[in-house]
């Protein structure tokens, strides 16, 4: 979307751009959550890697 022509229209690149850091905030919450798992080693096993 923001790669159009039309996105140089402020509503539609207010959109885009919104659109675009919705899917960041959850592409980070995504990681910061994989990572905090990792951590504390809340898996299946219950075991931490390499222990």
């Amino acid at each position: 979307m923001l790669l159009d022509m039309s996105s140089l229209r402020r509503p539609i690149y207010e959109r885009a751009n919104r659109i675009f850091m919705v899917g960041l905030i959850q592409t980070a919450c995504g990681v910061g959550m994989a990572i905090l798992v990792d951590l504390f080693g809340i898996s299946v096993g219950g075991t931490l890697p390499g222990a």
